[in-house]
């Protein structure tokens, strides 16, 4: 997400990480954040509404103090949320460091499902 001048957090990329990612990741992603009463989430619903993303239902809904949120979806349990929770589940590899490392650079709140 990036920051407009009226201070709101806006969606500004989606980026697949993975090779093959579904569609419904997407709607993944917009389903917890639905959830969420965060700025960055509630940044993330709204393009999600916007872009006419489907919501799915969220099942196990738990925010994560200043990491990000989890649920269940169909059965699988998301993620959604900063680099730090990223590393805390032990998904980061070299090329997922890169990718994150540019978009903060340019100043960007990035928010990963996983």
């Amino acid at each position: 997400t990036g920051t407009i001048t009226h201070g709101k957090p806006v969606q500004t990329d989606f980026l697949p990480l993975a090779k093959g990612v579904p569609r419904d990741y997407r709607a993944a992603a917009a389903s917890l954040a639905h959830r969420s009463d965060h700025p960055v989430s509630q940044a993330i619903a709204t393009q999600a509404v916007e872009q006419s993303v489907s919501v799915l239902d969220v099942e196990d809904f738990e925010a994560l103090l200043g990491r990000g949120v989890r649920g269940m979806i169909d059965g699988h349990r998301y993620h959604l949320g900063n680099h730090r929770l990223l590393e805390e589940l032990g998904f980061c590899s070299p090329e997922i460091e890169t990718a994150l490392d540019h978009l903060e650079r340019q100043g960007k709140t990035v928010v990963i499902l996983s």
